[in-house]
């Protein structure tokens, strides 16, 4: 998973791919473990790139972190850091 821009202001894309078709949460949470955002909930099939925009409205900057689960048991992280 990686995160471009980042640092970012406004907006940032976040990419994955997974290996095989499998089930998949992607969430944003504060530095303090607070969920701020939910981009995917689902089916991903293997082999494809999937790209989503966190645009975060009302919070401040500083650091969020970006969490990726497949049901294959699966996390990766990726760390943000949005400067206004």
């Amino acid at each position: 998973m990686t995160a471009f821009p980042n640092p970012f202001t406004d907006v940032t894309t976040l990419r994955f791919s997974l290996g095989e078709a499998q089930g998949a949460v992607l969430k944003v949470f504060s530095i303090t473990g607070v969920e701020i955002a939910t981009l995917f909930e689902g089916q991903a099939e293997g082999g494809m790139e999937y790209n989503f925009e966190f645009r975060p409205e009302a919070v401040s900057s500083g650091m969020y972190f970006a969490k990726l689960v497949t049901s294959t048991g699966e996390v990766k992280y990726e760390k943000l850091i949005m400067q206004k």
